[in-house]
């Protein structure tokens, strides 16, 4: 284990507000693919442009395309589950050494490892429920996702014919202005701001380890490749998600025996 690793796992033992930025990067090891890293086999097979809100909206055989991609890529987070890096920072609100989770990914892992929903901001929303532009009528995505199984190739809302949409923020849609504020407020209230997993090439979500340093907090990033914020980090580790929050994890147990 590093020397940075225990002091980050020290720092996190006396922090009484961490906060987390969780990015793609602790779900690849899930087998959820990256838009942005190597494992492009699956988002290689279809064009982002089809994603674009406005082709969304506006062309129905982008729309379509859409939905099959969508469709693909519901059956990996079915069949996945979370990894060690999840169920670390599970862990530490179990331990209240986790003020929140602000998290860039769509497949709810971090609720199923057992984080509380108040815990975790969804900035990017979710993929775990539909709703119909027209109307707001909300749907289990179970349901959808069957009736496009089923032959269904575009659904659409049963009670006005609207057209349907997973409540993620596709590429053109700003973030919900409450969730921002959420974040914004989770993010000032921290002393020790810790980026697992991500980039930091998206924005709003690379600008908060700026908002972070701002406020006068420490910064951890953890990431197997190099960020743009890299030289503002108190703390970096370029490492697998799963195996440096495990550790950490255990030493903050260490640290917390009488």
């Amino acid at each position: 284990m590093s020397l940075v690793m225990k002091k980050l796992a020290t720092a996190i033992s006396n922090s009484i507000h961490p906060v987390f930025l969780t990015g793609a990067g602790i779900s690849t090891e899930s087998g959820i693919p990256d838009y942005r890293g190597t494992n492009g086999q699956f988002w290689g097979k279809y064009s982002i442009t089809d994603s674009y809100i406005s082709n969304f909206v506006n062309n129905s055989e982008s729309r379509r395309r859409c939905w099959q991609a969508c469709a693909e890529f519901y059956t990996i987070i079915q069949h996945a589950l979370p990894n060690h890096a999840h169920f670390a920072l599970a862990e530490l609100e179990k331990m209240k050494l986790l003020r929140g989770i602000i998290t860039q990914n769509v497949d709810g892992f971090h609720q199923k490892a057992g984080n509380s929903s108040k815990a975790v901001i969804e900035i990017h929303g979710t993929f775990h429920s539909i709703s119909c532009l027209d109307c707001g009528k909300k749907y289990d995505c179970k349901i959808v996702y069957e009736s496009i199984a089923k032959g269904t190739i575009v659904p659409y809302c049963d009670y006005c014919q609207g057209i349907l949409k997973p409540d993620t923020v596709f590429p053109g849609e700003n973030i919900a202005p409450n969730i921002a504020r959420m974040a914004i407020r989770m993010v000032n209230s921290s002393e020790l701001f810790i980026v697992i997993g991500s980039s930091l090439e998206i924005q709003p979500a690379a600008y908060l380890p700026v908002k972070a340093k701002e406020a006068g907090a420490k910064l951890a990033i953890i990431n197997w490749t190099p960020t743009p914020y890299d030289k503002y980090a108190d703390y970096l580790i370029q490492n697998s998600a799963s195996q440096v929050l495990s550790e950490i994890v255990q030493i903050v147990k260490l640290n917390l025996l009488p």
